[in-house]
């Protein structure tokens, strides 16, 4: 009667988002019974129409209303339900699975962590019904199926003395619920009355639960069962009486290897089952054929072998499950033989397929096909067939059953045989599909009900355990959906960033992906106050625009057509353009979904502020400069851009590398230069320096440096950037460009004000200056009234951004809060900001208790990341591939891009993980690997390598007072000195360093926090 694949059981962990509304699940009664059609009828049996309109119930209470006693009444569900819950009404925490629906549809048991629950669609409760003497969940029990009573057959594998059990029992068992007495009945029984050598598994009962089959391998349930094999048995409760199932039309004679559970009709007298041996011989053939599918009358013994094809010949591979219908005329079944519809099927080898065998016409046909009629693509199973044979439930990996399927989980259909059409069942009233798999569906006896699990929260509403649940559908919804229309939208913009009062286009995309056509549709642009509307245009859509919202209709869209619509806007100051798009049908969207999207759009105000440095002799004090000497120039600088700066002079000194033969000349004056030597450089201030370019001229000869920088300020006077003596050996330009940009984010930072800086510098052809031989300063200036809510001063860092990352880099900084100014040191150039980050004891990791600002920090700035599971691991030691992947993203470096040379590690090739970090980690002299030629990446880093790389990689100087005392004469003593001297360690309060100790990462982090703060 049911359909049960028991041998795998999964457990799915699975993270949903959740839903907030509980449907209601109503019982009323029907007024009138559908009349009887005659399709599928077996003589003697009388149906009513194949849609299945009712469950049938003779009882006189079950609804409001006259009683009656000539008709009958409903047991009446919602398209869709979930009836797994608490027996408190409350979700359940835990997965449920293994579900079974009563003939009637009255009753589904489940189990959930390993407890058996019965829901009763009469009064909609749900009790426990493996509970002990307290009232408390027994547990270790599975499998349940119920009858028509509410009758519970279910495994249990609990202590005897934990269950309610009437007679003892020392294996695990099948016990049965009786709901008239409330009684758990042993149903596993030698003849003497006595408890088997062996348990017994995989329950099924009848219809009006007065027999339960089960499998069981104990060899003294009958006298004569001698093949030490396992075997069906049938229980039957009322005479207290077990029968052997499996045996031969010979008395006595016991099959061979019952490899499945079973399955029993609903009126008793059939049981479908599989086995290896072979009804017809009393040879022992199980080594030699694959296990093949029988049904046995129990009234007069007859043994039928139903899978073969038309031509005798068995199936050539295995049979997985079956299900036998409520008066044993029609068995289901799945199997991956590709011989039963003809002596040989190769396309249909390699996957299983339900088939239907009708034991009055000895016929046999696929159940599980595709949309052409022909053998899907993928794998079905776990069938269960209505009472006429009409409806026939399975489970399917298949995407070409229906159209459309798209959802990529597994799904539950419904076959219906007169219609010739397959169903999706796991999909929500308005038609979404589920978003995870579904599965192990029964179907009612009149084939009104399908009960099935799944973890999908988007079923029905108010999902939101975040776990399995047990649902029934009921199939006539499934034969009158409404129109399947899906229509999305997408948008895109043109350009972004824009400038302020440039044209940004959006190109907006209206798809219908359903199947049917979509009538009505409107689209709706919904755009920021401060923008100014230019056109919208569309070949099929009328549009009209009133106080920033665009309005465009289209009478139709047919299936998977697409429409067109562009929209030209502009803005004339910066900040961010916020677009939402909606659009609407006159049909119900079966995915609400892909209605709306919101496009940002950046405008920006790039401020380019140009420095130009150019070098020309103006010399007034030797006719000879040898070299070694030092000169001190003074360099005029010109600021050109739309913000214009006064031109000032800058003092650098100079090392003289090679005689300079020279004229002396005067200088030019404060503030301007010579007029023979001008030239137009930009809008200024000064009037003296409108036609001056940026001169240099020597005013003085040392023997000594004179450490004098040029320092370059922002004109929004938040930013310095000062560049070292000796830096620029050539003639070369700064840009500072001053970007308005919200969509560069990181984790958990906030940009200090609105400005990000671009900063480069080039030589004199135009190219870039990519790394420095010193370490170029920037400035930034803060305001106290600008840092972000809920922020201090301790939460301020400079960022880069990295391309390759996609995401702000923290580079190591002095604070000055006397001045309000945070400086940070570069050997390179990108863009730059001020953000706050995170420096809170709050932790977003469940297992950090220490280290949690300095965690969160790094975290933030994407130098080191946690786990998937919402762990940190911060004593797990770090590796040495691990510590370079996270010293060269601190530092900037573009590994992907990197050209560094092979480092020549036996252990590694370029085909290696982590090959190009360990290549560019030594290039840049940070690592030079073990001295065996190896790098080890996965070997973990000790403390001591781990003060090495520091000191290599940021280039570290210093010395200090504090001596570990177990570090003298250690190799890394001098490391570990200078990583004291910049306070990047404190070491052990027992004044040691324990430099052989395995770094680990929380360790690693806050020297890394340390070395950057």
């Amino acid at each position: 009667m049911k359909s049960k694949l028991l041998i795998f059981i999964s457990a799915f962990l699975i993270v949903l988002a959740p839903l907030s509304v509980t449907l209601e699940k109503t019982l009323i009664k029907a007024e009138e019974t559908p009349p009887p059609i005659d399709i599928f009828i077996e003589e003697g049996i009388g149906v009513g129409d194949g849609m299945g309109q009712s469950a049938r119930s003779s009882k006189e209470n079950i609804a409001d209303g006259a009683s009656q006693t000539v008709t009958e009444d409903v047991y009446y569900y919602e398209d869709l339900v979930r009836v797994s819950y608490e027996p408190n009404g409350e979700q359940f925490t835990t997965y449920s699975a293994f579900p079974d629906i009563s003939s009637n549809g009255r009753y589904i048991v489940y189990q959930n962590n390993e407890n058996i629950y019965r829901y009763d669609a009469e009064d909609k409760s749900t009790i426990l019904i493996t509970a002990n003497s307290d009232g408390s969940p027994v547990g270790e029990s599975k499998y349940p199926v119920v009858s028509n009573r509410g009758d519970v057959a279910y495994y249990t594998y609990a202590d005897y003395e934990d269950t309610l059990a009437t007679e003892p029992f020392d294996e695990s068992t099948v016990l049965l619920y009786d709901n008239e007495t409330k009684e758990h009945v042993l149903t596993q029984y030698t003849t003497s009355g006595e408890y088997p050598l062996y348990h017994a598994e995989y329950p099924d009962i009848s219809s009006e639960g007065n027999y339960v089959i089960y499998i069981s391998d104990s060899p003294d349930l009958a006298s004569s069962d001698t093949n030490e094999d396992g075997d069906v048995f049938r229980y039957n409760h009322e005479a207290k009486k077990i029968e052997t199932v499996s045996i031969r039309e010979s008395q006595y004679d016991y099959m061979y290897d019952i490899s499945e559970p079973a399955s029993i009709s609903g009126n008793g007298n059939f049981v479908a089952y599989i086995s290896r041996g072979d009804m017809t011989s009393n040879t022992d053939v199980r080594k030699y054929r694959f296990p093949q599918l029988f049904v046995r009358n129990m009234t007069t013994g007859a043994t039928e072998h139903i899978s073969k094809n038309i031509n005798g010949k068995q199936a050539n591979h295995f049979i997985d499950d079956v299900s036998i219908s409520e008066t044993g005329r029609y068995v289901v079944f799945s199997t991956n033989a590709n011989n039963l519809l003809s002596d040989a099927n190769p396309e249909n080898q390699y996957y299983s397929h339900v088939y239907l065998y009708d034991r009055n016409t000895h016929t046999l046909e696929l159940i599980s096909m595709n949309i052409a009629g022909e053998f899907p693509n993928e794998d079905s199973w776990e069938p269960s067939v209505s009472e006429d044979g009409r409806f026939v439930s399975f489970t399917s990996v298949a995407t070409d059953l229906v159209s459309n399927d798209t959802n990529e989980f597994a799904d539950v259909f419904v076959y219906d045989r007169l219609n010739k059409k397959t169903i999706l069942v796991s999909q929500s009233v308005n038609g979404q599909q589920a978003n995870s798999s579904s599965k192990r569906a029964i179907i009612t006896a009149d084939g009104k009900y399908i009960s099935f699990e799944s973890p999908a929260d988007n079923l029905v509403p108010g999902d939101t355990n975040e776990r399995q649940d047990i649902f029934v559908r009921k199939i006539e919804s499934l034969f009158t959906q409404p129109a399947q229309v899906d229509v999305s939208v997408s948008v895109t913009d043109e350009p972004d960033p824009a400038q302020v009062d440039q044209a940004i286009t959006y190109q907006i995309t209206i798809t219908n992906n359903g199947t049917d056509t979509a009538t009505g549709v409107t689209v709706i642009s919904s755009l920021s106050n401060s923008v100014d509307f230019i056109s919208a245009n569309s070949q099929q859509a009328s549009c009209s625009h009133n106080n920033g919202s665009i309005t465009c209709a289209i009478d139709s869209l047919s299936a998977e057509e697409n429409a067109e619509i562009d929209i030209q806007v502009s803005s004339s100051s910066v900040g961010t353009i916020l677009n939402t798009i909606s659009v609407l049908t006159n049909e119900d969207d079966i995915n609400s979904l892909n209605n709306q999207v919101t496009e940002e759009t950046t405008v920006v105000d790039e401020s380019i502020e140009e420095v130009s440095i150019s070098i020309t002799e103006h010399i007034n004090v030797a006719d000879t400069i040898k070299p070694g000497m030092f000169i001190m120039v003074e360099e005029l600088i010109t600021v050109k851009g739309t913000n214009t700066l006064q031109s000032n002079l800058v003092s650098e000194s100079i090392q003289v590398q090679e005689d300079i033969s020279i004229s002396v000349e005067d200088p030019p004056s404060t503030g301007g230069g010579d007029d023979d030597d001008s030239s137009d450089d930009g809008n200024n201030s000064s009037s003296n320096a409108n036609d001056t370019p940026a001169l240099m001229r020597i005013v003085y000869i040392s023997s000594s440096h004179l450490n004098v920088p040029n320092i370059i300020d922002a004109t929004d006077n938040n930013l310095s950037v000062t560049i070292p003596s000796g830096t620029l050996r050539s003639p070369a330009s700064v840009q500072v460009k001053r970007i308005i940009d919200s969509s560069k984010s990181g984790n958990d930072l906030i940009k200090v004000g609105a400005t990000s800086y671009d900063i480069s510098i080039k030589d004199s052809d135009g190219n870039n200056i990519h790394q420095f031989p010193n370490e170029l300063l920037l400035e930034f200036k803060y305001e106290m009234n600008d840092l972000p809510v809920g922020s201090t001063e301790d939460d301020l860092h400079v960022f880069f951004w990295d391309e390759e990352l996609q995401q702000w880099i923290p580079t190591p900084i002095n604070q000055d809060k006397t001045n309000n100014t945070i400086t940070a040191k570069v050997n390179h150039l990108t863009l730059f900001s001020l953000l706050a980050a995170p420096n809170s004891e709050e932790t977003k990791y469940s297992d950090v208790e220490r280290y949690k600002k300095e965690i969160n920090f790094l975290t933030a700035g994407g130098i080191i990341n946690g786990y998937p599971n919402g762990t940190f691991k911060p004593e797990a030691n770090i590796t040495r591939l691990q510590a370079i992947q996270v010293i060269l993203r601190t530092l900037g470096v573009d590994i992907e891009n990197s050209d560094a040379p092979d480092p020549k590690f036996t252990d590694m090739n370029q085909d290696t993980y982590g090959y190009k970090e360990a290549a560019m980690a030594k290039e840049l002299g940070i690592i030079s690997g073990k001295p065996d030629g190896t790098f080890d990446p996965t070997g973990e880093l000790t403390r001591a390598q781990a003060a090495k790389i520091f000191v290599n990689a940021f280039k570290l100087t210093g010395t200090s007072d504090q001596i570990f005392k177990d570090v003298e004469g250690h190799w890394a003593n001098d490391y570990i000195n200078i990583l004291t001297s910049n306070n990047i360690t404190t070491g052990y309060s027992d004044g040691t360093f324990k430099p052989e100790e395995n770094i680990s990462r929380e360790h690693f982090v806050l020297f890394l926090y340390r070395y950057l703060k």
